[in-house]
């Protein structure tokens, strides 16, 4: 008896990786800002039906692995996001995605970053529900699982792989999203009036050497990131001022 599950398993396990690896095809194209007209970097592309991503590069371009009727997201900070389905036929490998920034309705309200970035943080949260919310079964409902659903028992025992992906995909939305966050409150506009920097060069060179931690900017009052910039600052023009020293002294 045991020997007839594991051959039906066995087959079925065999049929299933025979059909996803025959009807996967490669989803490519570019991401472009509809009104700049300009290729966008770094816009998450998501195939949420099997909790796949990944990003533009810097010319715009993606690839996404995709099979018929999976639904794919298209999401980036101040732009709406883009959905599309794809068809039963793969009718369409090659695919442009026009995005809209969110205040292009709005030109004559001024929306802050701060406001743009909740909006942005709401929508991913409603786009990607099901992966936020994910969470592993514990031991007692593994038990519980296998006496009184077993058939969902065996289809979990198979879907490891599956799981996996689905925490890898949990744990990079969230850091993508702290990563904006970041982005978002530590600009150069605010850094540069605290430090009371005007070169350009300079100031991107700070920014890079100062980046704050997600959790320390969460809890951080105005006055904590005032002092924060402050003596980072200080330790930065020290820390320029040794090693311009230890290169004269070289030459």
């Amino acid at each position: 008896m045991m020997k007839l599950k594991f051959k039906i398993g066995l087959v079925l396990i065999l049929i299933g990786s025979g059909f996803s690896a025959s009807a996967q095809s490669v989803l490519s194209g570019k991401v472009i800002d509809k009104v700049r007209a300009q290729v966008l970097e770094n816009i998450l592309v998501t195939n949420a039906s099997q909790n796949s991503q990944s990003t533009t590069d810097k010319a715009g371009m993606y690839k996404i692995w995709v099979m018929p009727g999976d639904t794919i997201l298209f999401s980036g900070l101040g732009f709406q996001s883009q959905k599309i389905i794809i068809e039963q036929t793969l009718s369409f490998l090659t695919k442009n995605i026009y995005m809209i920034p969110r205040d292009y309705f709005l030109p004559e309200v001024i929306v802050s970053t701060r406001k743009t970035w909740k909006q942005d943080s709401l929508q991913q949260r409603q786009d990607y529900a099901r992966v936020y919310n994910y969470k592993d079964p514990s031991v007692g409902n593994l038990a519980g699982m296998a006496v009184f659903h077993p058939l969902s028992f065996i289809e979990y025992l198979y879907s490891g792989k599956k799981r996996k992906n689905t925490r890898s995909f949990q744990k990079n939305l969230i850091n993508y999203e702290h990563e904006k966050y970041i982005d978002n409150y530590y600009n150069a506009e605010l850094v540069s009036k605290i430090a009371k920097i005007s070169d350009e060069q300079e100031l991107n060179d700070f920014m890079k050497f100062s980046r704050p931690q997600y959790l320390f900017l969460k809890s951080s009052t105005q006055y904590d990131l005032y002092a924060y910039v402050s003596s980072s600052y200080k330790r930065f023009k020290a820390q320029k001022i040794t090693a311009d020293t230890t290169q004269k002294m070289n030459n």
